[in-house]
């Protein structure tokens, strides 16, 4: 007698995504589809359980844009962001999405800046240059001059995993 797994998990499984493992198909744990954000591309699983909801796809791709494009955030994101899912099959290939339900397994949904945002939205995230002693060689990734000296040899930007020489026109630029 072979007994026959249940076709979706009866109580909510660990999303795979998230490193967990399960014996049940991909498609009983969630819509898996691809977030298009400019040229950048990122596969996503949105699970069957808990809060699926356009709100959720949103917090997705705004996460996403700050992870890929950390220098480009702005004020409001969340509500000037529009989702359009690809439909080959129709002379409008860009369809908006309205609801979780919209978006279906493999679907690539592109993510659009909708034309309320503003120029005053965009907020500018400077460089936070600090004084840096490293342990290791390490160069500069604007000029990519070798840091000389045993201590202090260059600065290193809080905000992200930038290097810079002293002597770099990127730092004299203030």
């Amino acid at each position: 007698m072979n007994s026959v797994p249940p076709a979706c998990p009866p109580s909510p499984a660990p999303c795979l995504a998230q490193g967990g493992s399960s014996p049940y198909p991909p498609a009983c744990l969630g819509t898996s589809f691809i977030i298009q954000i400019g040229l950048s591309r990122e596969s996503v699983l949105l699970p069957n359980y808990g809060d699926s909801t356009l709100a959720r796809v949103k917090e997705l791709a705004c996460s996403i844009v700050d992870q890929k494009f950390p220098e480009c955030g702005f004020y409001g994101m969340y509500d000037k962001i529009l989702l359009f899912r690809h439909d080959p099959t129709c002379d409008n290939i860009l369809q908006l999405v309205k609801s979780a339900g919209d978006i279906q397994e493999g679907d690539l949904i592109e993510v659009v800046l909708s034309g309320t945002a503003t120029f005053e939205d965009f907020q500018i995230r400077p460089h936070a240059l600090n004084v840096h002693s490293y342990r290791a060689p390490a160069f500069c990734d604007h000029c990519g001059e070798m840091l000389f000296g045993l201590v202090r040899q260059g600065l290193k930007c809080d905000g992200k995993t930038l290097i810079f020489a002293y002597g770099s026109r990127a730092v004299s630029r203030g």
